[in-house]
Order: structure tokens, then sequence, then C-alpha cells
């Protein structure tokens, strides 16, 4: 299915910006070369080795370079998609960083390596999409027995931990369920989502770890909230199509 930052791309709206954006992360930012896989910074001068990041830079990359036909925009996306990939444990999970400084396991940043590989896998090279769906396969059975509250439909803040209902987790928690391609996880992402608290312009709700201020900001609350929307109804959708077909 062609997505609507798909079509854009397609357009040439984006391409330019695209492009320097990645140009920005793997020049300016730079590389972390280790021997488990090559990594770009999150920071400048930073080199910690952030999984989560590997994975959403792969998929801009990957999606820039089906629409454009550069062939190093190709080789950055499969060299990012192989370090996400052995940096996945034997359980499915991924840890936030692989230097050993940040080795929690939560709920949100694991969505985002999921939906982001879920997303490479149409742009993937031949030999590499069963690598990819294996490791997508073995990371959602970790993601629902260990980043999630089944019966409420909460996401876990931890793995193992406590239901959160922080409103960035309870969305990440959705878009991830919502594209997982299972009907199962497409049910359960809608409960999860109605937990999701009203945006209401007086309602203030504390940011995780920002300040010791509460309100409501694009950042952790309006704009996970807009974009989790979005994958839902992409994924209805797709229910629709397949029970007409």
């Amino acid at each position: 299915r062609v997505t609507l930052v798909d079509a854009i791309l397609a357009g040439g709206v984006l391409v330019g910006l695209a492009g320097e954006a990645l140009s920005f992360v793997t020049e300016d930012l730079g590389w972390i070369r280790r021997p488990q896989g090559n990594y770009v910074r999150y920071w400048r001068g930073v080199d910690t080795p952030i999984t989560n990041v590997q994975a959403l830079v792969a998929l801009l990359a990957a999606r820039t370079a089906a629409t454009t036909g550069d062939v190093r925009l190709r080789e950055t996306a499969h060299v990012l998609v192989g370090s996400v990939l052995n940096a996945q444990r034997g359980d499915g999970s991924w840890r936030y960083s692989e230097d050993g400084g940040a080795e929690f396991v939560d709920s949100f940043h694991t969505g985002f390596v999921l939906e982001a590989l879920k997303g490479v896998v149409p742009f993937a090279e031949a030999e590499s999409v069963r690598e990819v769906e294996s490791a997508l396969e073995n990371g959602y059975a970790y993601f629902r027995g260990h980043l999630l509250d089944c019966r409420s439909g909460l996401p876990l803040a931890m793995a193992d931990g406590k239901p959160t209902s922080d409103p960035q987790s309870v969305a990440q928690c959705a878009e991830t369920l919502a594209v997982s391609g299972t009907p199962g996880d497409f049910e359960t992402a809608w409960q999860t989502f109605g937990h999701f608290p009203p945006l209401e312009s007086e309602r203030v709700i504390r940011p995780r770890g920002l300040s010791g201020d509460s309100f409501l900001s694009l950042r952790w609350h309006v704009g996970p909230a807009v974009v989790a929307a979005a994958r839902m109804l992409e994924g209805a959708e797709d229910v629709v199509a397949a029970g007409r077909e």
C-alpha cells in the first residue's frame, strides 16, 4: 500500500528535505563503528549506539532510496538494518543502547524499532527480507509477552513492569500493534488507544521527565495521538479490504 508519506515523496515535495536530513545524520553527526555493526549518532560527539535511532533512520533511507534510486542511501539502510538485527537479543527484545549504559527495555522505544522494521520490509533487499520478518516475529512475540498488559491493553513502562497510561507510551503501543498485520493485534490496538487521555486545552498532563510544570505538549501528547490515529485508520482500511477479499 502506498502511504501518504510515500505519495508525497514520489511527488518530489520532500525528496530534497529527506536527502538533506540523511546527509546531516550520516555525514555531520557521523558514524559509530563497532564490531557488532555500524551506528549513526543520536547526538553530535556522543558515541552511544542507540538501537531505535538506527531503525528509524534505516526506514527513512530505504524510502528515500526507493524514490531516488540513490545506491548510497540503499546501502545505508541495509547497514543500519543489519545493526538492528544484530542488536536483537535471543528473547526477541532490543535494549535501548548497546554500550552497557542503558540496557533497559521499554515499550515505546521497542515500538519504534518494530514499526520501523515493519516499514522496511517492502524496501529490503531480497536476501534480507526473511531475516527482517523473523526479527519482527520474535520482536512482536516479546512485545506482547513482556511489554503489554493484555487484560487492560495498556503498555508496560518497562519489560515485565507495571502498566502505564503515559500518553506517548499509549499512543506508540497502539501504533505498534496496529501495523503488525495481525488481526488480534489490531483489535488490541483499539483497546489500547481507548486509554489515551482527552486532549482538552484546560487539561494539564505532566510531561515525562522534562520539567516540574505540567502542560499539554505537541511532542508528548498531541503529536503521538495524531500519528497513532493515522495508523489506526490505515489498519482499519486493511481490515475492510481483507473482508472484501
